[in-house]
């Protein structure tokens, strides 16, 4: 029998979102300057605009509910459309030049081949590829509980032969449960979800704890793992441009 109480944990996540192969794409740092000088802008602009023009703001809002209430929805709508496009425009990848397009046919096969050697799961129909990647999958016992966390990663592509264009959106999910106490009994929860576009992301955990092993105390990692979408994204985007395809996702793919 074994049992175990977590004394140490390290996790890691960094992550801008818009979740194994051995070709990477580098990410498009111009793109996200671009982006997020954009958004600063978008936000600090207003604000800047109201604070030189104070008083003049003020009356105009407390005689203009109506106004003021229609504008700020007007803005909100101008914001969200325009974060999408950005962020699209931010993620895509343009066909190598000078090459001569595959078929929808030979750049499916061709996926398929790369993706057998991943540690993913692959659902294919006509015009879609679903790659599933259950990065995280971890279950650990303590003296008076037990624990565990799954992470999932969903990279759907969609190909539109007439454009020659692959349309992708992403799905990242993370769930850390856990039940145990020592004075006293307690549960814990923690999920997260996330769909649409994936700029740049990063996961990393570990627990470590004493361990009872064959009536001996020991110090053990109990659980760790990594996520970079990367590792499966930029082999896929690689071959898609290589193919003379466009990689162009999208925040809402039907």
């Amino acid at each position: 029998m074994n049992f175990s109480i977590i004394i140490c944990k390290l996790e890691s996540n960094m992550q801008m979102q818009i979740k194994t192969g051995n070709m990477q794409m580098p990410t498009n740092i111009k793109k996200i300057i671009i982006l997020f000088v954009s958004v600063f802008a978008s936000v600090v602009i207003p604000v800047l605009l109201g604070l030189v023009f104070g008083e003049t703001t003020r009356l105009w809002m407390t005689n203009n509910p109506i106004l003021l209430t229609l504008s700020f929805v007007i803005y909100t709508i101008f914001f969200f459309v325009y974060m999408t496009k950005m962020g699209e425009w931010t993620a895509k990848y343009s066909a190598v030049p000078g090459l001569n397009p595959a078929t929808q046919e030979d750049l499916q096969n061709r996926l398929n081949s790369l993706l057998t050697n991943m540690p993913i799961q692959i659902i294919q129909d006509k015009n879609k590829i679903l790659i599933t990647w259950n990065y995280a999958d971890a279950k650990f016992k303590y003296l008076v509980g037990a624990g565990k966390i799954r992470g999932g990663y969903k990279l759907i592509l969609k190909f539109n032969e007439k454009k020659k264009e692959v349309n992708a959106t992403e799905e990242i999910y993370k769930i850390e449960m856990g039940a145990g106490g020592i004075l006293r009994f307690s549960l814990g929860f923690q999920a997260s979800y996330f769909k649409g576009i994936s700029l740049l992301n990063f996961d990393y955990s570990t627990g470590c704890g004493f361990q009872v092993k064959d009536g001996r105390l020991e110090f053990n990692k109990l659980y760790e793992y990594k996520f970079n979408p990367e590792e499966i994204k930029g082999a896929v985007i690689q071959l898609i441009i290589n193919s003379g395809w466009d990689y162009a996702p999208r925040v809402f793919l039907g």
